[in-house]
C-alpha cells in the first residue's frame, strides 16, 4: 500500500513542554493555517506559495520548510518551475523572484517590466514556460517574455485587445492559450511572441486546464466552461456544481488527472469523470471550503486551501490527508515508542518521535469509519465499519496490515475492540465476538449486545468489564462466555459508560453525564467521586503513577492527585477541544482531541498542584444578582463563567471588586475562579 504522509512543518528540538502543547506540526502554528495561493510539484518537491511566503516539502507533506531568504515580499501569488529554477510572483511591489538552489535563496528579477515597483496594481498572475522562453502575465500590463532565465523581460502584447490583460495560461504542445480578465481566450502559435483572439465569455477567466483534448476554463463567478474545438467556442458545463446560497459559482482552480477534471471552488472541491458533463463533491477530509490551488503528479493530487493549509489525495480525491491538527482523534495506543492515532474517516497514523511527525501505511480508500485501536505485545488491531468493515491486524508495529473477518457476520460494523488475557473481542450491532487466535477465527458469544450496546472494554485480571450505552456495566469472569450486571447502585443503572481506568486496587469509571465513580472491590459497588469537574461530559480516563486524568467535552483535561476525591482543571494550551482519549510514554501524556493530538510532561502539569484544601470562605454576593456581583475576595484571580449547557459565556481577570453580569440572560451559572494552582467554584443565579 502506498505510504501516505501528513503535512507537517516545524520540528521540536527537544521534549520540553509548558503545560499542553499541540504536536501536529502543520504548515503553521496558527490553528487557522495558511492561505495557499499556488502549488507546483517538481520531482520529489511540493512547493506552495502562501500569504506568508514559500514552503517546500520533499516527503509528500510530512515536513514543510519555509524558503524565504531574499524575498522582499512574502505574499506569493504564483509559482512556476523550470528544471532547477523556481520562479515566484508576489503581490504589491515585490514582483518576480528566482531561486536556483531549491528555494534556499531568492533574487529579484524585474528587469524590463516597467510597471513593477510603481503601484500595487501590477502583480504577476501566472507563468508559462515553453522551450527556453518564460512568459509572465502582469495585471493591468500584459504579457512579458524572458529568454535568459528572467534576467530581462520584454512585452509581448501583439494581438491582445486594448485594456485587456491575461490572467492565466495553458500550454498545449507548441501552443499557448491565455485567458483574460475580460473573458477573452487568446492563442499563440509562436511561443508567446504574438496572440490571436479565439473566443469570449462574459466573465473573468481564473484558471485553465486540458483534459481528453478538451479545454476547460474556471470562471470568476460563472462556474466551468468547456471548449471542444481548440478554444474557438466555450459553453458552460456546471451540472452538479453547487454555489453557496444566493451566490455565484466561483472557480479558483482547475486540474486534470487520469481523464478526470478537478475544480476548486469557493465552497468545495468537485470532480468530473465525464468530460465536465456532471460534477460531484470530492472534498472528504478537506475542512476548509475555499480551494485556491490544485496540482497533479502521477497518482497524486495536491490541493491548497484558504486558511486550511495543504491536502493530498492518492485515490482520485476520494479522501484527503493533511496535518492532524484539524482532525478528530478517536483513539490512541502505544507499542514501544511508537504512538498510534486513529482518525475515524482516514485510518491509523503513527509517530516515532513522540508526536513531532505523523505518517500512515493504513489509510481509508473507501467509505469506512475506523473505531478504536488496541495493542498487546507486538500486536495492534483496529476495527472499522462500512463497505469493507472488519478488524485489521498488524504484527510488525503497524508497518503492514492484514484484515481478518472469518466468522464475523456481514455487514461487519465494528464499534469497539477489547483485549483480555490475549483474547480479542469485537462488538457490533449483531453481538459480541471473540477470537482466541489473533483474528484467524471469530466466534459469536452468548451476549445480547443489541439490548446492551457496548461502548468500551476494560480488563482486570479477574474481571473483563463492558461499559454500555445507557445500560451500565457488565462483567465476565470466564473470558467473556457469561456476563452479569456489575453495578449495584442507581448511579450506573442508566449510565452511558465512556471509559475505565485502574490505579492500584482502585477501578474508576467515567460516564457521559458528569460522573466519575470509584470501586475498591473489583466493581461490586461504586461510589461517586469527581468533585471539581465541571463539564458537559467525561469521555476518557487515564492514570500515570499517582495522577489521574479525565478528558471532557468542551472543558479539556482535569487531573486528580488524591485518588479521584478532588479534581483541578489543566487545560492551558488546549483552546477548547473535546478530549477523547489518552495514552502515555514515560512521563509524557498524549491527549487525542477533536482538534488533533496534544502532549504535556507530567511534571509540568503537577509542579503547581498544591494539596487540595477545604472549601474557602470566599464568597460572591448578592446572589441572586442582576447587574453586578461583588468578587472582592477573588481580586487577582482569573475566572470562567458557564451556563447550564456548558457554554463559556464570560471570562476575565478579577481586577476590581465587581464583575458586570448585566449582559447575561437570566438563569443558573457556574463560576470557576483559579489562581496559582488553586481553584474554587461558585454557583450564581442571574435574575
Amino acid at each position: 500500500m502506498k505510504k501516505v504522509i501528513l503535512s507537517l512543518l516545524f520540528l521540536l528540538a527537544q521534549v520540553s513542554y509548558g503545560q499542553w502543547e499541540w504536536c501536529n506540526n502543520a504548515l503553521s502554528e496558527n490553528s487557522d493555517g495558511l492561505s495557499i495561493k499556488s502549488i507546483q510539484i517538481n520531482k520529489q518537491q511540493i512547493i506552495v506559495g502562501t500569504d506568508s511566503g514559500v514552503y517546500i516539502s520533499t516527503d509528500n507533506g510530512k515536513s514543510w520548510y519555509p524558503k524565504n531568504s531574499g524575498l522582499t515580499n512574502n505574499r506569493i501569488q504564483t509559482i512556476e518551475v523550470n528544471e532547477n529554477n523556481i520562479f515566484v510572483g508576489t503581490d504589491s511591489t515585490g514582483g518576480i523572484f528566482l531561486s536556483t538552489n531549491n528555494g534556499d535563496s531568492w533574487v529579484q528579477k524585474n528587469g524590463g517590466i516597467p510597471d513593477l515597483g510603481i503601484i500595487d496594481y501590477y502583480i504577476p498572475l501566472d507563468f508559462a514556460i515553453i522551450g527556453n522562453k518564460i512568459l509572465v502575465a502582469i495585471s493591468y500590463s500584459g504579457v512579458f517574455m524572458s529568454t535568459n532565465n528572467g534576467d530581462s523581460w520584454s512585452r509581448r502584447n501583439t494581438g491582445l485587445l486594448e485594456n485587456d490583460w491575461v490572467s492565466c495560461f495553458l500550454v498545449k504542445g507548441d501552443s499557448i492559450f491565455a485567458g483574460s480578465q475580460a473573458g477573452n481566450v487568446y492563442l499563440s502559435l509562436d511561443s508567446g511572441n504574438s496572440w490571436i483572439w479565439k473566443s469570449h465569455m462574459d466573465d473573468m477567466i481564473q484558471s485553465m486546464t486540458l483534459c481528453n483534448n478538451n479545454i476547460y476554463a474556471g470562471m470568476f463567478y460563472s462556474g466551468v466552461y468547456k471548449s471542444t474545438d481548440q478554444g474557438n467556442s466555450f459553453a458552460p458545463c456546471n451540472s452538479g456544481l453547487e454555489p453557496p446560497p444566493d451566490q455565484h459559482i466561483f472557480v479558483y482552480s482547475l486540474a486534470a488527472l487520469n481523464g478526470n477534471i478537478f475544480a476548486g471552488t469557493a465552497n468545495s472541491l468537485y470532480m468530473s469523470s465525464d468530460d465536465g458533463n456532471s460534477w460531484s463533491h470530492k472534498s472528504n477530509g478537506i475542512t476548509f471550503s475555499n480551494v485556491y490551488a490544485l496540482c497533479t503528479d502521477g497518482n497524486k493530487i495536491v490541493a491548497g486551501t484558504g486558511r486550511g493549509g495543504v491536502y493530498i489525495s492518492f485515490n482520485m480525491g476520494n479522501s484527503w490527508y493533511s496535518d492532524i491538527s484539524s482532525q478528530y482523534i478517536e483513539s490512541l495506543a502505544i507499542i514501544g515508542n511508537r504512538i498510534f492515532a486513529v482518525i475515524p474517516l482516514f485510518g491509523v497514523f503513527m509517530s516515532d518521535d513522540r508526536g513531532d511527525s505523523w505518517y500512515s501505511n493504513l489509510t481509508d480508500l473507501s467509505d469506512c469509519i475506523y473505531s478504536n485501536i488496541v495493542s498487546s505485545g507486538d500486536m495492534v488491531c483496529v476495527g472499522k465499519s462500512g463497505s469493507d468493515g472488519g478488524v485489521l491486524f498488524s504484527f510488525d508495529d503497524g508497518d503492514t496490515w492484514v484484515q481478518k473477518n472469518s466468522g464475523l457476520n456481514e455487514p461487519i460494523n465494528v464499534n469497539t475492540l477489547g483485549i483480555h488475557k490475549n483474547n480479542i473481542y469485537a462488538a457490533n450491532e449483531d453481538g459480541l465476538y471473540k477470537s482466541t487466535n489473533y483474528g484467524t477465527e471469530w466466534n459469536l458469544l452468548d451476549y445480547d449486545v443489541t439490548s446492551n450496546p457496548i461502548y468500551c472494554f476494560f480488563s482486570d485480571w479477574n474481571n473483563f468489564f463492558a461499559g454500555t450505552f445507557k445500560k451500565g456495566i457488565f462483567a465476565s469472569t470466564d473470558d467473556g462466555n457469561n456476563w452479569f450486571r456489575k453495578d449495584t447502585n442507581t448511579d450506573l443503572e442508566d449510565a452511558w459508560v465512556s471509559s475505565f481506568c485502574k490505579q492500584g486496587n482502585n477501578i474508576f469509571v467515567s460516564t457521559e453525564d458528569h460522573s466519575v465513580l470509584l470501586s475498591t472491590n473489583e466493581g461490586i459497588s461504586w461510589i461517586p467521586c469527581g468533585s471539581g469537574i465541571y463539564s458537559f461530559g467525561i469521555n476518557c480516563l487515564w492514570c500515570i503513577e499517582d495522577v489521574l486524568f479525565a478528558g471532557t467535552t468542551y472543558r479539556s483535561v482535569y487531573i486528580s492527585t488524591n485518588s479521584g476525591k478532588n479534581w483541578i482543571s489543566k487545560d492551558i494550551g488546549f483552546g477548547n477541544p473535546s478530549v477523547n482519549c489518552f495514552t502515555s510514554i514515560d512521563d509524557i501524556i498524549f491527549a487525542g482531541t477533536s482538534s488533533g493530538v496534544f502532549r504535556a510532561k507530567l511534571s509540568d502539569l503537577t509542579t503547581d498542584v498544591k494539596e487540595f484544601e477545604p472549601a474557602s470562605s470566599n464568597s460572591i454576593y448578592p446572589n441572586p444578582a442582576h447587574d453586578f456581583i461583588n468578587t472582592a475576595d477573588y481580586l487577582g484571580w482569573e475566572y470562567q463563567m458557564y451556563d447550564l449547557l456548558g457554554n463559556n459565556v464570560q471570562t476575565g481577570l478579577v481586577n476590581s471588586e465587581n464583575i458586570n453580569i448585566s449582559k447575561l440572560s437570566a438563569g443558573f451559572y457556574t463560576i470557576r475562579f483559579f489562581k496559582e494552582g488553586k481553584q474554587e467554584v461558585k454557583k450564581l443565579i442571574k435574575v
